[in-house]
């Protein structure tokens, strides 16, 4: 869950959903929310057919209607959200192989790309002398390639949008999100501004940073504004090298934890707690679960030793009483041909030593060492299950803490 405005993890799952949907892209579009209260308002959008670039940028419901009415004159947040990579022929090429291929896994700059596309672009549209009307793009000779096409940049084109939003609309301040190679892009957007961003399953773009925000990853600049939220399983978000940028978080599923299925923006759907959180993969009631059975564990361990002690303190009192009997018999008993000394040496012979004046039957080093190494083990249990106790409480008092601020923020 995010700290910006009380926007939640499920808000802006539904933003990322909804982008997908070409309705979306119309300015004054209601994107509605599960809980029918933080819904939001489509005030800007983009969508290149070239590049395949589609996002939009939005505002609360509320303040929607507050700026028509001139309650307000300025935004408090936009959430920019854009589309991810899509399985139509028409959108394949643009996402999969020029973006997702082309910039992300060959780490292609999207400044250098953009300088590479209006080379093509200009020695394409250079006319031929002596035909007019004719380009080079319009002639085709056997055995020599044509110039290749431009193909524009969504990078480069999305930080185009985002610039002349914010400054068409002024808002306070603003965030991103986005699925998959929308994802990627909100995060990069995220570097670029230095904006939080919460994205699902996003294709990690740290090898198209430049030098400079490359540093700020390792530094951990983002830790604390950038949440990707992935399912086990899934290839694309560990499958780019490079460094993590921001916190990733395996999430629940509503779908197999096979790969590429756990992918799909679906298997995200319904997986929010009623306060708008993420559901992880391991909830805190589970946590608490493990932890009681590490607290019954330690207890075994303490029952171990105590047996242990019991064992040593028996057997002495046997010894006791053997010592006692046979010294006894040597006074006109069975054993009346020997004598004290003789009782004495035979005990000593098959002991293993001796503790407060009793022969002991027993490595009585290995058992006190056994004692130790159970004692530490105990301490080390316990202190962890304590932690993982802690850890969950934490988890529920900070998820409760911001569902009350999302309540404050939003109203009821």
């Amino acid at each position: 869950m995010t700290k910006t405005q009380g926007i939640t993890a499920a808000s802006y799952f539904d933003l990322t959903d909804q982008v997908y949907s070409n309705d979306s892209l119309k300015i004054g579009r209601i994107i509605y929310h599960m809980d029918g209260k933080t819904n939001f308002v489509v005030i800007d959008a983009v969508n290149q057919p070239k590049s395949g670039l589609q996002a939009i940028a939005t505002v609360s419901l509320k303040e929607y209607e507050d700026m028509k009415a001139g309650k307000i004159d300025t935004y408090s947040h936009i959430v920019f959200a854009s589309r991810g990579s899509e399985l139509n022929l028409a959108e394949f090429k643009k996402d999969w192989i020029n973006t997702d291929m082309n910039d992300l896994a060959f780490g292609l700059n999207p400044g250098l790309e953009s300088t590479q596309n209006k080379v093509f672009d200009q020695l394409n549209n250079t006319k031929i002398p002596g035909f007019p009307g004719m380009k080079i793009k319009d002639v085709s000779l056997p055995g020599i390639p044509k110039i290749p096409e431009s193909h524009g940049n969504q990078f480069a084109e999305y930080k185009v949008f985002v610039d002349q939003t914010v400054t068409k609309f002024k808002p306070q301040d603003y965030s991103f999100t986005g699925h998959s190679l929308g994802g990627t892009l909100a995060q990069v957007m995220a570097v670029t501004f230095q904006k939080e961003a919460v994205t699902y399953a996003a294709a990690n773009p740290y090898r198209i940073l430049s030098p400079e925000q490359k540093q700020l990853v390792r530094q951990g600049y983002f830790k604390d504004m950038i949440t990707d939220y992935r399912h086990m399983g899934d290839p694309v978000g560990v499958g780019i090298p490079g460094m993590i940028i921001g916190r990733q978080f395996i999430m629940a599923t509503n779908g197999a934890e096979l790969p590429l299925l756990g992918h799909k923006i679906n298997t995200f759907a319904g997986m929010f707690d009623s306060n708008g959180a993420a559901k992880l993969h391991v909830d805190p009631a589970e946590i608490k679960k493990q932890a009681h059975i590490l607290e019954m564990a330690a207890k075994k361990i303490v029952q171990l030793h105590v047996s242990l002690l019991d064992y040593k303190q028996a057997e002495m009192e046997g010894t006791k009483r053997i010592q006692r009997r046979l010294e006894n018999e040597t006074q006109g008993g069975d054993y009346a041909h020997l004598d004290y000394h003789d009782v004495d040496n035979a005990l000593y012979d098959i002991s293993q030593g001796s503790e407060r004046g009793t022969y002991l039957f027993h490595d009585s080093v290995a058992i006190e060492k056994a004692g130790d190494e159970l004692n530490k083990f105990r301490m080390l249990l316990g202190e962890f299950s304590y932690e993982l106790k802690r850890a969950a409480d934490d988890f529920q008092t900070k998820d409760i803490e911001l569902g009350n601020f999302i309540n404050t923020q939003w109203g009821e």
